[in-house]
């Protein structure tokens, strides 16, 4: 689940940090992060901290936001633990 967060999330804040204009599916994801997340991913375009901020997000997720999560992005449902 957390291999998939980041398979998802972190080509998203590369795309960030390149200054390419975002497309809807990197923007779309980019905005699941917490309003003090997504501020310090705005104020730090250096692609290290950028991934930091958004090691530290996942992280510091419990499993049960995690799962939530991993579910909303993937559109599937795993059996229930």
């Amino acid at each position: 689940m957390l291999n998939g967060l980041l398979d998802t999330f972190v080509p998203a804040v590369l795309h960030y940090c390149s200054g390419k204009k975002l497309g809807w599916h990197h923007n779309s994801l980019l905005k699941l992060l917490p309003d003090d997340f997504y501020d310090d991913l705005q104020k730090n375009k250096d692609v290290y901290e950028a991934l930091l901020v958004l090691l530290d997000f996942i992280s510091g997720m419990t499993d049960s936001h995690a799962l939530s999560l991993y579910r909303n992005i993937k559109g599937i449902s795993l059996p229930s633990v």
